[in-house]
């Protein structure tokens, strides 16, 4: 992870004193076109990605960060600090994006749909009727609610 080399940073000072938007200064960040950042699948190490002809090409930014002398407490460094928080709540990030109203605001950037909160819901009655009679109730788990959620839609009479 880069956050033992990036300065922590309290979520006042990150919103009074970030941009708005993913934006790196060093040339290695535009020596190719389309950079962009995300986890590792296998061990969620934070990567540079870029197209390399029809190939897609994943460099480690720990090591770009250590090969090209990135100071954690300069602008690249910090910005590096923030996409790495950033892909907690993002899958990817380029250049150029706006950075996740999570790091700046600590404000949801996402709404749950509709089936989402229908099975909350229904998870809420079914935790609260087993605790009020235990034993008595058959749906236990997501996949008999989402069962029962599938069944609910298509027995709906259409308007």
């Amino acid at each position: 992870m880069l956050s033992d080399q990036v300065a922590p940073q309290s979520r006042s000072e990150i919103a009074s004193n970030t941009p708005q938007i993913c934006h790196l200064l060093h040339p290695v960040f535009h020596a190719a076109p389309g950079v962009a950042f995300r986890r590792a699948a296998v061990d969620g190490a934070l990567l540079m990605v870029m197209a390399l002809g029809e190939r897609e090409a994943a460099v480690p930014l720990r090591a770009i960060q250590r090969e090209f002398r990135i100071a954690a407490d300069s602008e690249d460094g910090r910005m590096l600090g923030l996409i790495e928080t950033a892909l907690d709540h993002v899958p990817t990030l380029a250049l150029g994006d706006a950075l996740p109203s999570e790091i700046l605001t600590g404000a949801a950037s996402w709404e749950p749909a509709p089936h989402h909160l229908w099975l909350a819901a229904a998870r809420l009655r079914a935790g609260l009727l087993e605790w009020l009679a235990p034993g008595r109730h058959e749906m236990r788990d997501s996949a008999q609610m989402m069962e029962a959620l599938r069944y609910r839609v298509h027995t709906r009479p259409r308007k």
